[in-house]
């Protein structure tokens, strides 16, 4: 099974807390250079950077889905009943437009016509 990773650098986070180590007879200490202030205004940043990474894998899951979703088959239709289908819809067309014109004014309709020529 295939497997394929997406990267990308929009999103990325870098931040210096400032934590420095020292050697001493105790062994190593931690030291936060930072104040508490600035730590909660890099959760808040980072908490909204996951929240719109978690938008965009969404986003991209669905795109997947609608790339490689199997398609609903179309419905084939051969030529004598495209023919009659189109026949009809023609007819229903002129009926529509006799309906509409005043009595008395024929109007003609090329598609009906070119229609008809086209089943010959």
């Amino acid at each position: 099974m295939p497997m394929v990773a997406v990267r990308s650098m929009g999103l990325s986070f870098e931040s210096l807390v400032g934590v420095e180590r020292r050697i001493d007879d105790t062994g190593p200490q931690k030291t936060c250079l930072v104040t508490s202030e600035y730590i909660n205004t890099l959760v808040q940043i980072a908490n909204e950077r996951f929240a719109e990474n978690q938008k965009r894998i969404a986003r991209f899951q669905e795109a997947l889905r609608t790339v490689f979703s199997p398609r609903e088959p179309s419905e084939w239709e051969d030529a004598e009943a495209r023919r009659d289908r189109k026949r009809e819809e023609g007819l229903r067309r002129r009926e529509a437009l006799k309906k509409e014109s005043p009595p008395g004014q024929d109007q003609l309709d090329l598609g009906v016509i070119l229609q008809e020529l086209d089943i010959l």
